[in-house]
């Protein structure tokens, strides 16, 4: 029996555990977790973070790219809600005038997986899991979990995941 998809993985989460702390080499129960996460329906990513991932070309790229898992992503092309969640989000970041243009201008990047990310979880009430770290002051960058704080999304880093959904090594 599936569990109720509650939590959507940001590139940043899957890019930092393979390249540091949970290499495919030292921490395999890591990635078969996240596999059985993937499998039972408790998480997912979209097409915009598997993307961002194909631009490595290594075995993260492997692993994402398997039948199993990749099934299990959110297309965003054709989902009509998700579709308007970023449009608004693009609305919501052009209106802020604490950031540069360069930085609404990354943001809004048709290939950059964090609009989207969030977009999916407004659209399906997920949590965001990502490991980038709150910057309200910045004006060069617009990071995930400030605009998950702007629209009252919950973000969580990859620990915090990790912990909540009973993980052991």
């Amino acid at each position: 029996m599936a569990n109720k998809l509650q939590y959507i993985i940001d590139t940043s989460s899957l890019t930092q555990a393979f390249r540091t702390y949970y290499s495919f080499e030292i921490a395999p129960s890591f990635w078969d977790f996240l596999e059985t996460q993937f499998g039972n329906g408790s998480i997912t990513t979209n097409d915009k973070v598997f993307e961002e991932i194909k631009l490595g070309k290594d075995k993260l790229f492997e692993w994402i790219a398997r039948p199993n898992l990749k099934s299990k992503l959110i297309n965003t092309k054709n989902e009509t809600k998700i579709i308007r969640h970023y449009a608004h989000l693009m609305q919501w970041a052009d209106s802020q005038t604490q950031y540069k243009s360069s930085a609404k201008e990354r943001f809004a990047e048709f290939n950059n997986a964090d609009a989207w990310v969030i977009a999916c979880g407004l659209e399906y009430d997920l949590t965001i899991v990502s490991m980038e770290v709150t910057a309200p002051q910045s004006k060069r960058e617009i990071k995930i979990p400030d605009v998950c704080e702007a629209f009252s999304i919950n973000h969580i880093d990859t620990f915090t995941f990790l912990s909540e959904l009973g993980f052991k090594m």
